[in-house]
């Protein structure tokens, strides 16, 4: 080869492989930024998440609650998904001292919707299956079903009971047991405590698939995972020895830790345990602890046919 050939040759080479050194180092640049990115975005969620947990704890103190609130509002309007829940939350149970106001719980569901928040999703099928229950509006029952699914889409699987119970109930949607029935055991597989719940009330209240041991086995799994509605019934089946063999005083023993923790139903079912089998003093007592219940439901309402016992 030719000196001024050979000479030509060794500058491509040269320029290939600062090329490539350049290439490589401008890869390696891109990487760091990406990874930079990644590392602030992190920080910045965990830095958020820190302050949201601060400002829970604040406004669970009676003496820190509105410094807690004006945290919690800063994060929301800052876009923080579970800080606009939370203030959905307080907007639709009246607990901002500004009373309570769906429209404006609504926005902020939406806002941590907007950024696909199941939680927000289940919140929204809640308060407008509420407020198509209570005004009979189809409307807000087709927008209840389509959270609730989008719920369910997005993994927040206890909305399955829910969503189920369109099927069962035939509601802007074609009745359909068996999809609901194939729903609730899709959530009971994956550990939902309410679909649990659910499928022992088609099982407890369905006459054609009426199955006391069903029933009950689905009650006990619920309420082994802490959920209170199941231990309630779950008491009940004891004590009426329904799927299972009597035993009042365990009936009475899982009511007990609830009623004590200030659960209106169960302190409404304790009362009528204790004056069945005959202690009228602790009967009387749970009574009253129900009726000066501050956060008293609605189940005894007047209709329940036990409610004559104290007559």
């Amino acid at each position: 080869m030719g000196l001024v050939k050979e000479l030509f040759v060794n500058k491509l080479i040269i320029i290939c492989v600062l090329l490539l050194g350049a290439c490589d180092s401008s890869q390696k640049t891109i990487k760091t930024t990406q990874q930079n990115a990644a590392n602030n975005e992190i920080q910045e969620k965990e830095a958020l998440e820190k302050q949201y947990k601060e400002a829970i704890a604040l406004s669970k103190n009676e003496l820190t609650y509105d410094q807690g609130l004006d945290i919690i509002k800063k994060l929301a309007e800052t876009g923080y998904a579970k800080a606009q829940l939370e203030m959905g939350g307080l907007f639709e149970h009246d607990l901002n001292g500004e009373g309570a106001d769906m429209q404006k719980a609504e926005y902020w569901y939406l806002k941590a919707a907007e950024q696909n928040y199941p939680d927000a999703y289940n919140a929204l099928g809640n308060l407008y299956y509420m407020s198509a229950t209570k005004n009979k509006n189809n409307e807000d029952f087709k927008k209840s079903f389509h959270a609730y699914s989008s719920a369910v889409d997005l993994g927040f699987i206890d909305a399955i009971g829910m969503l189920a119970s369109f099927y069962e109930d035939g509601i802007v949607v074609s009745k359909d047991v068996r999809k609901a029935l194939e729903l609730l055991e899709v959530g009971v597989a994956k550990n939902s405590v309410t679909a649990m719940y659910n499928l022992a009330q088609v099982y407890d209240e369905n006459s054609s698939l009426k199955n006391e041991k069903k029933a009950f086995d689905l009650y006990k799994q619920s309420a082994d995972l802490g959920y209170e509605p199941s231990i309630i019934n779950l008491a009940n089946k004891y004590f009426d020895g329904q799927g299972t063999t009597k035993d009042t005083s365990k009936a009475i023993s899982l009511l007990l830790p609830l009623a004590e923790n200030g659960n209106d139903y169960a302190q409404f079912n304790l009362s009528i345990f204790y004056k069945k089998v005959g202690q009228d003093t602790q009967a009387k007592y749970w009574k009253e602890q129900y009726e000066h219940n501050q956060s008293q439901g609605q189940y005894f309402n007047g209709i329940n046919t036990d409610a004559v016992i104290f007559e």
